[in-house]
Formats: structure tokens, sequence, C-alpha cells
């Protein structure tokens, strides 16, 4: 009935429904050290698990990865409702082949289509050399049949504990990564809106908010997408290379 890509458009829309509904719930019983829950897990959504692990990891290779801690970071990527790695891995590759040309799979020109991935995977192209390499490891595959089963079966039970808890460490983290996500896809494809270190043929640009600009400076990473540290001015800071280096092998 529904289709992989139709099932997390739902999901992505009941998980921020309850993640709206939830703030409003709980607003004004928020502590301090929530917030400081609130940023850590967001840091380790958006930061560690999307930016580090899935596209400089999975789709780039630009560093080298202890398998268990691999393993750890696949399953945890789950949590955050983007699509699994071996479906976000071969639409990135897919964008970086056709930025804002023909055949781009989520051309920042498309606007709000591109922001909700409404229609986002229609022209995904499979990298054969990437998945090749990451069907090596069985756990991408695991996570990719069985992705609603895993983060189903660990958000539900987290819910029943500690709702308030959930919202903290999963729910809005989740609900900040898919909108950071598409802040980069959008606005840092749109001219004008942030600057260019590079003349590259697209219409990528940097928008340096730290602590995002790791992900962000958007025109440095498609001018050299293997670069681990995507800071190339001095006012320019990747987290995400301080990351790298703590978690390389």
């Amino acid at each position: 009935m529904f289709n992989q890509q139709s099932k997390l458009l739902l999901s992505q829309v009941v998980m921020q429904l309850t993640t709206f509904v939830g703030i409003y719930y709980y607003w004004g019983t928020f502590a301090i050290l929530d917030f400081l829950i609130i940023i850590a897990s967001m840091f380790f959504f958006a930061i560690v698990l999307i930016e580090t692990f899935v596209h400089r990891y999975c789709a780039h290779r630009v560093f080298e990865l202890n398998k268990k801690v691999e393993t750890f970071l696949l399953y945890c990527s789950t949590l955050t409702l983007q699509p699994p790695a071996l479906v976000w891995v071969p639409n990135h590759i897919t964008h970086h082949r056709y930025p804002d040309k023909e055949g781009d799979s989520h051309p920042g020109s498309d606007g709000w289509k591109t922001w909700f991935w409404w229609n986002t995977y229609k022209n995904n192209m499979i990298s054969g050399h990437t998945v090749k390499r990451l069907l090596k490891n069985k756990h991408y595959r695991i996570q990719y049949e069985n992705f609603f089963k895993l983060y189903y079966l660990f958000v539900i039970p987290c819910l029943l504990i500690s709702p308030f808890y959930t919202l903290c460490m999963i729910l809005i983290p989740a609900t900040f990564c898919f909108h950071i996500t598409s802040f980069i896809n959008v606005l840092c494809h749109i001219p004008g809106w942030g600057y260019r270190n590079f003349d590259t043929n697209d219409n990528s640009v940097n928008i340096n908010i730290f602590p995002m600009s790791c992900a962000t400076l958007h025109n440095n990473h498609h001018a050299n997408p293997s670069a681990m540290n995507n800071a190339v001015k001095w006012y320019e800071i990747d987290v995400a290379y301080y990351v790298i280096k703590l978690l390389r092998k």
C-alpha cells in the first residue's frame, strides 16, 4: 500500500506533530538541565550521526571507523528518521553528480518540495560502487530491511517509559535534523543566501552558522567532497572535523 518513501514521510509527519504537541504540553516545565540534554542530543543526531557518520563516512568515506563504532552509529542513525544509509547515500551521490541540474535528487530550486522531501527520490541514481561497499556489511542490509521495525521497537517503549525524555532526547533532535538537512539542501543552493570561496559548477553557497557550519559550509564541501575539514578560512569552523578526529581509527 505504501512504499518506503511514503512510510518515511508519514512517520516524519507523526513524529513532528508529536514533537510540537509535546513541546506545547511540557512548556514551562523544562529545566536548565533539560535544555542541556536537548542541545547535546541535537548535537549527537545532527553532527555526529548525520553529518559525520552518514554523510562524511558512509557517502564520502572521508575516514575509517572501528567496526563496532560503525555498527553502533548505524543503528543509532535510525532514530533520526532520515532514510536508511542504503537510500541516503545513493541519493546524496546523485546530488553531487548532478548538482542544480536535471537529475539532481534534491534541487534547491524546488524550494518547499525539496524541504519537505516531496519527490526528492524520483531522480535517485544508485551509485553501484558506494552501495556495493556498504552491502559488504550485513548491518546496512538489516537496517534497510527492518528500518521501521527498528525505529518503532525502540521509540514506542521509550515513550511508554518516559514521554518527556523521549521528547528531549529523540523527538526534538530528530525534528531539528529534518529541518537543518532541508535548510542545507535548499538555502545552501540559492545564490545570494551566502558566500562562495570556490567557483563550482553549481549554486552552492556557504552559510557560516556555528556550530552547524560543519554542514552549511556547503560551497567548500562541493568544491572538495572528500575533505576531512570543510573549513578553509580563518573564520570558518568545521565541528565535524574534530568529531572525526575523535572517532576515526
